[in-house]
């Protein structure tokens, strides 16, 4: 891949998690702050996108895997999270009723991700 200056006018980046593809278990089931920070800075120093074009994208949902490698993989938009499970708005994660366990940004991940967008437009 070449590192020349891509002719965007903006790219979005959503990172997504690390899966294990080979038994697609879940190593972090949900975009961390470290990882998109990682992302940022690849698409930013490897990918030579200016940093005006770059937009991180956050999502509104959670993803549920388990408790089995073959059980359903579910998702549930935020709204419905924390109207279901009061206090899920201070974590990243609830565990159902099934064991399922529902990965997602919580307060302090959204509020950290935002900084890190606004910084990142700063520097």
């Amino acid at each position: 891949m070449s590192n020349q200056k891509l002719p965007f006018r903006q790219k979005n980046i959503h990172s997504f998690p690390d899966l294990l593809f080979s038994t697609m278990q879940c190593l972090k089931c949900f975009t961390t702050y470290e990882h998109a920070l990682a992302d940022l800075d690849y698409f930013r120093t490897v990918r030579n996108i200016p940093k005006e074009k770059i937009v991180l994208g956050v999502g509104f949902y959670g993803y549920g895997f388990g408790p089995e490698l073959t059980s359903k993989a579910s998702s549930m938009n935020y709204g419905r999270t924390i109207k279901t499970f009061p206090g899920a708005e201070k974590t990243d994660q609830i565990t159902m009723p099934d064991s399922q366990i529902i990965y997602y940004n919580g307060e302090d991940t959204m509020r950290k991700k935002h900084c890190l967008q606004k910084k990142m437009r700063r520097e």
